[in-house]
């Protein structure tokens, strides 16, 4: 849902001889939308972590309003294609379980179900756009939070 961000209006008052300020003024409301990103990070692409981690590969690519996300990890492979506004969608492929994914500022959050058990992930960009921290939440049987950082292919 793009728009004015913060609910400004642009207002045009035209009169004879205001066409500088009229035109800086357009300039500068056109400068604003396009900056306007909503504060969605570009996750896309294939992110590799080192060492021993429970997510070994992460591979994130955009498909119209939604994200397709295939996942490597220690106990098996996940895939799903989601929508980012909270809607529920099913994990693809042989695991059993549900999705949902919403942005929080910059934070991708996802959280999936499987079976009995739900985990909740957040996902960060660094400032530097060449690695991500993925927060894995454990949520339903709690446990110990673990962050995991991976590296940009």
């Amino acid at each position: 849902m793009g728009g004015i961000p913060g609910g400004a209006r642009i207002v045009y008052v035209y009169r004879r001889g205001d066409m500088g300020k009229t035109l800086a003024i357009l300039l500068a409301s056109a400068f604003i939308l396009i900056a306007d990103d909503n504060g969605k990070p570009d996750l896309s692409g294939t992110w590799r972590a080192s060492g021993d981690s429970r997510i070994r590969e992460l591979t994130i690519s955009p498909a119209g309003d939604a994200l397709h996300v295939s996942e490597s990890r220690n106990d098996g492979n996940s895939e799903w294609t989601c929508g980012t506004s909270g809607q529920q969608c099913d994990l693809q492929g042989g695991r059993k379980g549900t999705v949902s994914a919403w942005y929080n500022g910059p934070i991708l959050v996802v959280m999936e179900t499987r079976g009995g058990s739900v985990r909740k992930e957040r996902v960060q960009l660094s400032s530097d756009k060449s690695a991500m921290t993925v927060e894995l939440i454990p949520v339903v049987p709690p446990g110990k939070s673990e962050k995991v950082e991976l590296k940009k292919q």
